[in-house]
């Protein structure tokens, strides 16, 4: 079988008029200019003269105003003002004087007072083990609009678990801060979270302590203490709550100059 040749004979030319074109194209391209080299070979900022508008371009018309002249004047003195007698209802006169006695603080009948003469009882504690914390990255305390300025809020977004009862900055600068759960520790950066896992059972946190020792005194609302010694990471749990007639709520802790230490809570100490 025979190919025609015209047929072929289209096609090559047909590939010869595309290829001109193509080079007819690239040849007509414009070139992109090429990048600075230096620093210098940019164009450099123009200087021009700079005025600032008139400051006041407001022209006020000043009218005199007669009337205001003819007003009268009368000068204001708080004593010439005459007062009113004033009267209290179901009001009891004393018909005979007062019985005086003289008052001596010398003469006062004194006791001696001896902490060693009160009554003692052995506490009993457990001695546990505390585990690692959880630490996570801390949020930022938020500035509270209904307060005065510099004064900060810890909200939820601060990352400690549950409600925020009270704060506590220990020895050391570090902040404690008591949740309905647990206790943190704020180092500006991190919050490291004491809670049931790491060995401490506690139930809204209401006071933080550090003694001479370094231990870390811990109450909440149920009159349960515990003290935390970090070097040895162990806790010492009471087994007794310090409970009293008013209620359970253990607020304060204090060290007297003997190293004990004394319990505030809602009733007694």
């Amino acid at each position: 079988m025979k190919t025609p040749k015209k047929s072929f004979s289209s096609a090559f030319n047909f590939s010869i008029l595309l290829l001109l074109l193509v080079a007819t194209a690239c040849n007509r391209t414009t070139k992109a200019p090429e990048l600075p080299y230096m620093a210098s070979d940019y164009e450099q900022p123009k200087s021009l003269d700079f005025s600032f508008t008139e400051p006041n371009s407001l022209k006020w018309d000043v009218s005199p105003f007669p009337g205001l002249n003819s007003y009268p004047t009368k000068p204001f003195n708080l004593d010439q003002i005459q007062g009113k007698p004033f009267d209290v209802d179901n009001e009891i006169k004393v018909e005979n004087d007062f019985d005086k006695y003289p008052f001596d603080w010398k003469n006062l009948e004194t006791k001696s007072w001896d902490i060693n003469n009160w009554e003692h009882e052995p506490l009993k504690y457990k001695v546990k083990n505390l585990g690692e914390p959880i630490v996570v990255t801390a949020g930022y305390p938020e500035i509270s609009t209904q307060s005065s300025p510099g004064v900060y809020s810890i909200t939820n977004s601060f990352g400690s678990e549950g409600g925020v009862n009270c704060v506590y900055v220990d020895n050391q600068g570090f902040i404690w801060v008591g949740t309905t759960s647990s206790i943190s520790k704020y180092d500006s950066n991190q919050l490291l979270t004491y809670g049931i896992e790491q060995g401490i059972y506690m139930n809204n946190v209401t006071s933080f302590f550090e003694d001479s020792r370094g231990y870390l005194w811990v109450g909440d609302n149920s009159g349960k203490i515990v003290a935390i010694d970090f070097e040895a990471n162990i806790i010492l749990e009471f087994e007794e709550q310090f409970l009293s007639t008013q209620g359970n709520l253990v607020f304060s802790f204090a060290e007297d100059d003997q190293n004990r230490i004394w319990i505030g809570t809602a009733g007694s100490n």
